[in-house]
């Protein structure tokens, strides 16, 4: 610390000016005698895009130079001081890989540039290094793909880069300079909406400009740009000059939806593999009450033949089937949610209890076929915003988990899974715990990892965990592993919805066959 500190006491006493800045030019830890130098002081600079206190026509320089910070860049270019003069300073623009910023390191060189234009010579040379300078900036550039654009708004003049031509797919004498020139080749339906992003900066004068767009080259080949600019205003506020990048993004946007395609698909695996898991207890939870309805419809036919009809007892048996059919409603209904893309169902209010309600109208089957008892202590009840849906498949796969876990090597009057609901502030807790063997510290590291499982060869995906994580925190919660707990316990934390002050209920209703 102590060395950290004296470091930086030599760049306060330094006769050299520094600061670090982001990709977008804004300055975030200037040191050293700015106010000497430039006029501005330290307090004038942090926030303030950098872009505006260099020379205009050495913008381009320095955007380069950051462009190939990878390694240290030195270059010759010039600061307005507050007085508006032009200030030569030799520059070195470096790139940090730890926190993505750049660093900017600036001697005053004013005095050496006005000696060294005394001697002819010496200025022959200087000006023959700037243009190799510029040359291997360009180079950069040109690696890097990047174009560079300078908008004069009084004038509406545009000068491109040679990048621009190629990235926009024009020759020189397509392009006039003029924004008109190159709109044809912006998507129809992205024109309007960048032209109000422009404007939206200009009358909020904001210093920096970031978009992105479509194109379509000459061969109708779709190419999504992205521009970052920055912004320049006149004394009255008025947009002045605009200087900025444009490159191909169309690969990173393609990658990004191959990803989200990715996601959805895995996200349809885990719930299919959770709804198959359930599977047979679903069937069977349907075939009883089929059982039911075949009988007791046996019984009125019978009765209705043999001219023997108590009408008390007809109707006993019609009420029998009816609730029969309700409850295969229901079960047919909850198969339905579980199994569909529900990925853009709006957020909803939803007691959480209807949620764990749906879930045991599911998997409670499976857990009487197996003999695991399901124990139930849902305290209180709470809304939630939310996708119903995912919640009940993040509390699906828990259960799940459950069961598998006291499947293997417990005895059977002590396999049990218990789900307990309450409040702890403004949020809801919901704890699935078992009476399992526990989880091993090696793998309750990695178990929340995708594809990461326990299980064998197809009897699992290793989705569930790392999906349901994703869907809890989506919605501002938490899924967590419990590693205090007696027993195995996944604890999901939820944040209640207090839009409507509305009392404690507690309305889940626990499956009679439990």
């Amino acid at each position: 610390m102590d060395l950290l500190k004296a470091y930086k006491q030599y760049l306060t006493l330094s006769s050299e000016l520094f600061c670090s800045m982001d990709l977008e030019g804004t300055v975030r830890e200037p040191m050293g005698p700015w106010l000497d130098k430039t006029g501005f002081s330290i307090a004038d600079l942090i926030g303030q895009n950098i872009f505006k206190y260099i020379h205009a026509d050495d913008i381009g320089l320095l955007r380069g130079a950051m462009l190939g910070a990878f390694t240290p860049q030195n270059i010759g270019l010039r600061l307005r001081n507050n007085t508006g003069e032009a200030v030569w300073f030799e520059v070195t623009v470096c790139s940090s890989h730890e926190n993505g910023l750049f660093v900017l390191r600036a001697l005053d060189i004013s005095g050496r540039i006005r000696k060294d234009l005394a001697n002819s010579t010496q200025t022959r040379s200087l000006l023959k290094e700037i243009s190799s300078i510029k040359q291997r900036l360009e180079l950069a550039i040109r690696a890097v793909k990047f174009g560079v654009w300078d908008w004069n708004l009084k004038s509406g003049h545009i000068i491109w880069d040679s990048y621009m031509y190629e990235l926009f797919d024009m020759t020189e004498s397509e392009f006039t300079g003029e924004y008109v020139s190159f709109e044809g080749r912006i998507v129809e339906d992205d024109r309007d909406a960048l032209q109000t992003q422009l404007n939206e900066t200009f009358e909020t004068r904001q210093s920096d400009f970031s978009s992105e767009f479509r194109i379509r080259d000459k061969a109708g080949q779709i190419k999504v740009i992205k521009a970052v600019g920055s912004c320049f205003y006149d004394s009255d506020g008025k947009i002045e000059r605009m200087v900025g990048n444009n490159w191909d993004f169309t690969s990173t946007r393609d990658t990004e939806m191959k990803l989200k395609e990715a996601h959805y698909l895995a996200l349809q695996s885990a719930q299919m593999a959770t709804l198959g898991e359930m599977a047979s207890g679903v069937a069977h939870e349907i075939n009883n009450p089929l059982a039911i309805v075949q009988g007791k419809a046996r019984q009125i036919d019978r009765a209705i033949q043999n001219e023997n009809i108590d009408v008390d007892k007809i109707r006993t048996d019609i009420q029998k089937i009816l609730s029969t059919t309700d409850r295969i409603v229901k079960i047919v209904k909850g198969l339905r949610s579980f199994s569909r893309d529900s990925t853009k169902d709006p957020f909803d209010r939803v007691w959480v209890s209807s949620i764990i309600n749906e879930v045991l109208d599911l998997s409670s089957e499976r857990f009487k076929n197996h003999g695991v008892e399901l124990r139930l202590n849902l305290i209180e009840d709470a809304r939630i915003q939310c996708r119903g849906a995912q919640i009940g498949q993040v509390l699906m796969n828990l259960l799940s988990n459950g069961h598998d876990a006291v499947m293997d090597g417990i005895e059977p009057e002590n396999k049990w899974v218990l789900i307990e609901s309450k409040k702890v502030g403004d949020q809801i807790v919901i704890s699935v715990m078992d009476s399992g063997k526990g989880i091993p510290d090696e793998v309750a590291k990695k178990m929340m990892q995708p594809f990461f499982t326990t299980k064998g060869v197809g009897k699992g995906t290793g989705l569930g965990l790392s999906i349901s994580k994703g869907i809890v925190e989506e919605h501002l919660g938490s899924l967590r592993y419990d590693a205090q707990s007696a027993q195995t316990c996944f604890v999901v934390e939820l944040p209640i919805d207090y839009a409507i002050k509305e009392p404690d209920r507690f309305r889940v209703q626990i499956p009679s066959h439990i």
